[in-house]
């Protein structure tokens, strides 16, 4: 079977729109909450199985005051580990 130039610019497409997606995959990702000893607690606690959502309410705690605010047009602060990542520890 021969493959005809429409099959071929199909091919094409097709690895394009997957490269393109392959590359974009995860962009939207925020910055990684540091490995400092103000967020260790926090990992921790996730670690141990602790609930995404009662572990975020330290960083509203924190992140909600004018000495650590978030920046302007961030999206709402309730679900930061949607978006943030604890940082891989470094050996």
């Amino acid at each position: 079977m021969k493959l005809g130039k429409r099959d071929v610019l199909f091919l094409v497409l097709i690895v394009a729109l997957v490269a393109v997606l392959a590359r974009h995959r995860g962009s939207e990702q925020g910055k990684p909450v540091p490995l400092d000893a103000v967020h260790r607690p926090f990992q921790e606690a996730l670690a141990n199985g602790a609930a995404r959502e009662a572990t975020e309410q330290g960083c509203v705690r924190c992140h909600a005051t004018a000495a650590r605010p978030l920046p302007p047009g961030h999206p709402p602060k309730e679900q930061c580990l949607y978006c943030h990542r604890f940082a891989a520890p470094r050996h």
